[in-house]
């Protein structure tokens, strides 16, 4: 009984697993590319608050990698680490609201 109990827990958890789209270009793929034509404005404040190089060790230190500037503008290749538990506060030059089509883009640096 315990063996099918295990196994329904992971079989419903399967379907959690890779839940983003592949990248820009890729058939099927609904994730857009930073040059995409339907991203209107980009973030024109953006305010960090370090989190921790490691929240299990926080004797390393705090990251420390880019500046808040880093964050505005169109996308490029420069970046800002937040680290563990760490945030950025964004601000845009109109409200942001539900239209038609992608409302809001993140752009993660993938190593």
């Amino acid at each position: 009984m315990r063996f099918f109990v295990l196994l329904y827990i992971i079989g419903c958890s399967l379907p959690a697993v890779a839940q983003y789209a592949p990248q820009a270009g890729v058939a099927g793929s609904t994730a857009i590319s930073k040059n995409d034509s339907r991203i209107v404005a980009w973030a024109t404040t953006c305010t960090v608050e370090r989190g921790w190089l490691d929240i299990a060790d926080k004797p390393q230190g705090r990251a420390s990698l880019g500046v808040d500037q880093n964050g505005i503008g169109k996308a490029d290749d420069l970046v800002i680490s937040l680290g563990d538990s760490g945030t950025a506060v964004i601000t845009f030059p109109a409200p942001l609201y539900n239209g038609p089509g992608p409302d809001f883009a993140v752009f993660e640096y993938g190593f």
